[in-house]
């Protein structure tokens, strides 16, 4: 199946109806493993940035890093930016996969980057 097929199979589609529809069917057909390694990888290099700092600070400075270096890839068809870098980890990928999450306590994320529900 296409992103392209179904009921109207045969009625040719506006580009700009074809290219959201093939967006979203290349969102929907990516690898299962499909992860943000990039993102891990940026950061545990702002974690050795905010370390020994306070959690506000760590905050500021960790997001400003992620920012200033984090990539947005741009499709064209894309309605929304944010679009994330991802890959299927090979097995060096998916080792510090692992040791990121076992150093963050079982998160994807690092101490610093606290959401509500973690905070005592």
């Amino acid at each position: 199946m296409s992103p392209t097929s179904g009921a109207a199979a045969g009625v040719p589609l506006p580009p700009s109806v074809r290219r959201r529809l093939e967006a979203l069917w290349a969102n929907h057909d990516k690898h299962v493993r499909s992860t943000t390694l990039e993102r891990l990888r940026l950061m545990r290099l702002a974690d050795d940035e905010v370390r020994g700092r306070p959690q506000p600070r760590q905050l500021a400075i960790g997001l400003a890093y992620l920012l200033n270096r984090i990539s947005t890839p741009v499709a064209p068809g894309d309605l929304l930016l944010g679009r994330i870098a991802e890959e299927v980890p090979d097995e060096a990928g998916g080792a510090l996969f692992q040791r990121t999450v076992e150093q963050w306590h079982g998160r994807g994320v690092p101490p610093w980057m606290r959401d509500a529900v973690l905070v005592k």
